[in-house]
């Protein structure tokens, strides 16, 4: 029965863990758990108090991380290896408990434990600077002008600004037994409410857009006759015939608008109301159908970023993401899935 209910129990952390959402919310209440735990309000002053450090500065990394995979759409391997992020915060876990619980005299540094689990704090540099930079070095598979790959650039560079701030400190005091006259650990619980800020933001701007669109509807009803639907209708039909519209990495709402000379705003009637979509979902379905009759003409020989570059998107990223949501697979499934009926070589120069 525990078997069964375990087994229930990790497809849904697994679920979780390819949410951008959930891992960026984690994000954030792990800034404001660590925040609440280290700051003292004193009648003076603000002070980091001088507990243990807690391992749940090791949930950072990892949190970043599959944020940053559930965007790249890259989640086949996810299930047999996604808990070795996590090894870490356990064995730290298990020390900071120890530690804790042999501490019986006042002075907490006669315990080699305790003081051997606080001098360790270097791994919270060590783990930071790792993820962030994984997530710097393939920036370019994001797309920054989408709020998500926007966020996750911001995110980044407070994790770098932290570990370089923790480093400091453990070489200061740990190392050399310099003074530094101001405590830093200040300026590390600053940035993490900074980067709360920045992930209410990016929140906020995803709720107000939402607001917008539904109260466009509102106002504007079902204002299009149905002649006009059909010409409208017509002249998007001829405008998307041609590939070299679509594939167009800069083609936006407003340009289409100013080209088949349709107002903005009865656009956003057509697309929503009458074909149920939005204007990126129907520009990413021609391009991905696009991106389809490529990989049959050419027999699956093109690589997956540049194929992602011909079809307009701006990043491997966003291509991922619209494919799946399309057809169902990311673009290597979908090749591996046509392997069959094909003589084996449709994915070999992936």
């Amino acid at each position: 029965m525990f078997g069964i209910k375990v087994k229930r129990l990790f497809p849904s952390l697994q679920n979780c863990l390819s949410s951008f959402d959930f891992n960026i919310r984690f994000i954030a209440i792990l800034a404001i758990v660590n925040f609440i735990y280290k700051i003292r309000f004193t009648g003076d002053n603000i002070i980091a108090a001088s507990n243990l450090w807690n391992p749940t500065w090791l949930l950072f990394g990892p949190a970043f991380y599959f944020a940053y995979r559930s965007l790249r759409g890259k989640d086949e391997k996810l299930s047999r290896r996604w808990w070795w992020h996590y090894v870490p915060f356990l064995l730290f876990s298990l020390f900071y408990i120890i530690a804790f619980l042999t501490t019986k005299t006042k002075n907490v540094w006669d315990n080699p434990l305790y003081a051997g689990y606080q001098n360790s704090f270097f791994v919270i540099s060590l783990s930071l600077l790792a993820y962030a930079f994984y997530g710097l070095k393939r920036r370019k598979d994001l797309d920054t002008r989408e709020s998500e790959g926007e966020l996750l650039i911001f995110l980044s560079g407070f994790l770098v600004l932290i570990a370089v701030l923790y480093g400091v400190m453990y070489f200061c005091w740990g190392v050399f037994n310099i003074n530094m006259g101001v405590d830093y650990r200040l300026f590390t619980y600053a940035i993490l409410l900074i980067m709360d800020i920045f992930i209410f933001r990016y929140y906020m701007m995803a709720g107000k857009d939402q607001q917008y669109s539904l109260q466009e509807e509102q106002i504007l009803g079902s204002g299009l006759h149905r002649e006009q639907v059909e010409r409208y209708m017509e002249k998007l039909r001829i405008y998307f015939s041609d590939q070299e519209s679509f594939i167009n990495p800069n083609l936006s709402l407003e340009m289409l608008s100013k080209d088949l000379d349709i107002p903005k705003h009865h656009f956003s009637l057509l697309f929503n109301q009458h074909l149920g979509k939005n204007f990126y979902n129907y520009v990413a379905e021609h391009r991905i159908n696009y991106a389809i009759q490529r990989l049959q003409d050419e027999n699956g020989k093109l690589k997956i970023e540049s194929l992602a570059y011909a079809c307009g998107f701006n990043s491997k990223t966003a291509f991922n993401r619209y494919f799946k949501l399309i057809t169902g697979s990311t673009p290597l499934q979908y090749i591996h899935q046509k392997e069959g009926s094909s003589d084996g070589s449709f994915a070999k120069e992936l």
